[in-house]
C-alpha cells in the first residue's frame, strides 16, 4: 500500500485500518462491516508513485442496510467485477455510482464510466436505489456538465428501470430515500 496509514499515525491518529481488495473489517462499537472492493482506475499521490496504492470501492453494511460507494471507476467489461461485488455483498439498498467525466470515451473509459455504464453497474451490483455522483463539478472532460443527467435518464428508460431507482439531482437537491 501507499503511505496513508503512516501519515495518519504521524499525525497522532491511531485508529486506522488499511484493507486490500476483498478484505473486510468489522467495527464492533457500531456493529458495522466495511469491505474494500475492487474498482477500475489508477492511483497517484505524487509524481513518483503511479499505481503504488490500490484504488477501490466500499461495501458497508449492518444488520438492516447495505450501502455501496464506488468513488471513481471505469467499467470492467471483460472481468465483471461489479457482478462479483453484487453476488458477494448485494443486493444493496443504496449505491453511490459515478455518472460523469466520460468524454472522450476512448481516453476516459478505462477509469471513468458513462451514464450507460453506470446503469449497468447499478444492475450488476443489484442496487435497489442508486444516486449518481462524480459529475457537474469540475470541467475535466468534454461532455457538457449537465449532459450526464440527461443520459442517465435515457439509460434508465432504455433498461426499463423504475425512474426512481437511479437518480441524480442538481447540486443541492435533497432526496427522500426509502
Amino acid at each position: 500500500m501507499w503511505y496513508n496509514r503512516q501519515w495518519f499515525l504521524d499525525n497522532h491518529i491511531k485508529n486506522v485500518v488499511e484493507l486490500d481488495w476483498w478484505e473486510e473489517y468489522y467495527f464492533s462499537k457500531k456493529e458495522v462491516n466495511i469491505a474494500f472492493c475492487p474498482a477500475q482506475h489508477c492511483s497517484r499521490r505524487t509524481a513518483f508513485d503511479l499505481n503504488k496504492s490500490l484504488w477501490g470501492s466500499h461495501a458497508v453494511w449492518d444488520i438492516t442496510h447495505k450501502f455501496y460507494f464506488i468513488g471513481d471507476t471505469g467499467y470492467t467489461h471483460n472481468i465483471s467485477i461489479f457482478r462479483q461485488i453484487g453476488k458477494k455483498y448485494g443486493p444493496f439498498d443504496l449505491s453511490a455510482i459515478p455518472i460523469g467525466i466520460y468524454e472522450p470515451q476512448w481516453i476516459m473509459q478505462a477509469q471513468d464510466v458513462s451514464p450507460d455504464e453506470a446503469v449497468q453497474i447499478h444492475i450488476d451490483v443489484q442496487s435497489k436505489t442508486s444516486i449518481g455522483t462524480h459529475w457537474g463539478t469540475w470541467a475535466f472532460a468534454n461532455e457538457y456538465f449537465m449532459e450526464p443527467l440527461k443520459k442517465l435518464a435515457q439509460a434508465v428508460q432504455i433498461n426499463q428501470l423504475d425512474p426512481s431507482s437511479f437518480v441524480a439531482g442538481k447540486h443541492g437537491d435533497i432526496f427522500d430515500l426509502p
